[in-house]
């Protein structure tokens, strides 16, 4: 018994396995970019008095961060079932 995928069914897959890949990037720019400021934000930003600007830059930057894990742990943690429109249970 062979299955064969529906043309359109095969372009949604094609689809979110381009999405999941652009996930992946989005996180590994986030993580280099962390890594090759992370001297500097110790340096002006942790070092310094806290201000409410420092404080919103600290916040603007781990929500960031924290969004991409997220957006990340979607792509690891689904059914290949998922793409194809198949219900499962």
């Amino acid at each position: 018994m062979s299955t064969h995928l529906q043309p359109e069914s095969a372009g949604l897959a094609i689809t979110v396995r381009v999405e999941d890949c652009i996930t992946c990037a989005c996180f590994a720019l986030a993580v280099y970019e962390l890594c090759i400021t992370l001297a500097d934000d110790l340096r002006i930003i942790w070092r310094s008095k806290r201000t409410a600007a420092s404080i919103l830059y600290a916040v603007n930057r781990w929500t960031l961060l924290a969004y991409v894990v997220d957006a990340l742990s979607s792509v690891f943690n689904k059914s290949p079932w998922d793409s194809l429109g198949i219900l499962t249970l």
